[in-house]
């Protein structure tokens, strides 16, 4: 494997040997390495997933540590969902070839979303019989609620919608830096540039870019 280029810890993540430190490697490889309380383990650890061929980028890697759970995302336009032994927990998704851009995970660890290139948010939700799959044209920001119930995306418009899981409904749209909160005189809002959720899931936080 190449150079880590991506690194989460899943502390205490139900594994009596230790710790499991997942990394992102090019060739679109997640590794597993596990920490047992003395010495670490040398090498790159084990192959849990792979998104793409050999030319791959390094996939984005989420974690929700207390569930024991990460996600994982790449240049095949899937988004996975796995518990700490990199076995997968959500339906399977196609692959397409499309560019992950963002991605979050639940506090739960049961939902996972995952902005692509081509204005598509793909989300996977355990025991669900298939991906949820979103248009959203210029998507470049997804959270998901502590809870798994619904998805937050921010686009290059600086739009920001709120969609429910439990039907795929849009429930709130609005712009994520309006000139009342803030957004200097004359100046269009552009793309947000990061989405997040207060632990309670009762703040949506976001950063955007204005031109």
């Amino acid at each position: 494997a190449g150079p880590a280029r991506a690194v989460l810890a899943l502390e205490g993540a139900g594994r009596a040997s230790g710790d499991v430190i997942v990394t992102a490697h090019p060739g679109g490889e997640v590794r597993g390495l596990v920490l047992p309380a003395a010495a670490p383990r040398a090498g790159c650890g084990e192959l849990l997933e792979r998104h793409g061929g050999p030319e791959a980028a390094p996939p984005i890697l989420a974690g929700a540590s207390a569930a024991g759970r990460f996600a994982s995302a790449g240049d095949d336009g899937r988004v996975a969902l796995h518990d700490v032994s990199g076995a997968s927990v959500g339906p399977e998704c196609a692959a397409d070839g499309a560019r992950a851009l963002a991605l979050g995970v639940s506090a739960s660890g049961t939902v996972a979303a995952a902005a692509f290139s081509g204005g598509l948010i793909r989300v996977v939700v355990e025991g669900a019989e298939a991906p949820l799959e979103v248009s959203l044209e210029g998507a470049r920001a997804v959270a998901v609620d502590p809870a798994g119930e619904w998805v937050a995306a921010g686009d290059e418009r600086g739009d920001v919608r709120v969609y429910d899981l439990a039907d795929g409904e849009l429930r709130l749209r609005w712009t994520a830096t309006p000139e009342s909160a803030g957004r200097l005189p004359g100046r269009r809002s552009a793309a947000v540039t990061a989405l997040d959720v207060t632990a309670d899931g009762a703040r949506l936080l976001s950063s955007s870019r204005e031109r």
